[in-house]
């Protein structure tokens, strides 16, 4: 559902502005993995905002980027840790300050903030921070690429869950038809979900040892290669 959602706002979403802007940065969520029904993340398509809603019974923790315990959704509640830095640096759209109290080992300090299963909050792993273009785009600003792939880890019910994400460049302009770019999305998404599901197949038939995942970097890579 997850990758279904962040194909179709892609694919629908305006045009970017003939000149360079935030707009040209897409940010997507490829797979929850594994699966928890009733769990829904989505996106903003620049990156400004994740979504996560929690409709199921269990509880939803949300990893801050020391490996802390920064959010508890719940289907009748939101908390936030006052000691996550996670809370600070999550203020705001750039960097926000952290206070001296705050501490990423310390035990949680947990305050409701909220009654609902939903919570909108901006994450600075999942979109461009630098002013200055990533290298790749700096290179061809006009061709699309993929800068880097994101995850943000949960705990659901004290086990680990994955989301996991791209941050791509939409080039603006005539050069790259809005299409194309809906079209190249997609098909990265869904060779990303082939990779996946083969090689958790191999992974079980093969001598039952496990071989290395394929990235969504390397699936973007090997799409390139047999393109003559």
């Amino acid at each position: 559902m997850a990758l279904y959602v962040a194909v179709l706002s892609l694919w629908t979403a305006p045009p970017a502005a003939a000149h360079s802007n935030p707009t040209n940065y897409v940010t997507a969520v490829v797979s929850v993995q594994p699966a928890v029904k009733g769990l829904d993340v989505t996106t903003t398509r620049d990156g400004s905002w994740l979504t996560i809603a929690n409709q199921s019974a269990r509880t939803v923790t949300v990893s801050g980027y020391e490996h802390d315990a920064y959010l508890k959704i719940t289907a009748h509640g939101i908390w936030r840790n006052t000691l996550s830095p996670a809370t600070y640096l999550n203020d705001d759209l750039t960097i926000g300050e952290i206070p001296r109290a705050a501490n990423a080992a310390a035990t949680p300090d947990w305050q409701q903030i909220s009654a609902s299963n939903s919570y909108r909050f901006h994450d600075h792993r999942i979109h461009w921070m630098s002013n200055d273009r990533p290298a790749v785009v700096a290179q061809d600003p006009s061709r699309p690429h993929l800068i880097k792939n994101w995850t943000i880890g949960l705990l659901v019910d004290g086990t680990p869950v994955t989301v996991a994400g791209t941050l791509s460049w939409a080039p603006s302009g005539s050069a790259a038809p809005y299409w194309f770019l809906g079209s190249l999305c997609v098909v990265l998404a869904i060779a990303f979900a082939v990779v996946m599901a083969v090689e958790d197949r191999r992974n079980k038939a093969i001598n039952g040892g496990p071989r290395p995942k394929k990235d969504a970097m390397e699936v973007w890579e090997d799409l390139h290669r047999r393109t003559p």
